[in-house]
């Protein structure tokens, strides 16, 4: 598919483990109607449409692009809690994440000659 965009982004753990993060539309729609994860939903759409307010606004954006990516099973997903403590204090980091999550970039075109 030509231009298409990779909604895949990564975050790596402070114990150097990377986790898929993505914010695509059909999976939002997913998280929003289980009910275990509905509070999760809405406290993202909070920030969303109101903008990041504190730090922890970051933080939970990227857990709900974490539990995007992992929507076709969440039964063994880190909770928020435990997600939280995994994450590298490293602003650099998380803020790099966080714009990926947010701000996916396009799939370079091929060098290729046709």
């Amino acid at each position: 598919m030509a231009n298409a965009i990779n909604t895949y982004t990564e975050l790596i753990l402070l114990d150097g483990t990377r986790v898929k993060m993505t914010l695509n539309y059909a999976r939002l729609l997913k998280l929003s109607q289980d009910e275990y994860f509905k509070d999760i939903y809405t406290r993202y759409s909070n920030t969303r449409m109101s903008g990041v307010q504190e730090e922890l606004d970051v933080a939970l954006q990227l857990y709900t692009g974490y539990l995007y990516a992992n929507i076709d099973d969440l039964s063994n997903v880190m909770t928020e809690d435990q997600f939280y403590e995994a994450m590298d204090p490293n602003r650099a980091v998380t803020d790099l994440a966080w714009n990926n999550l947010l701000y996916p970039k396009k799939a370079a075109a091929s060098k290729k000659r046709s």
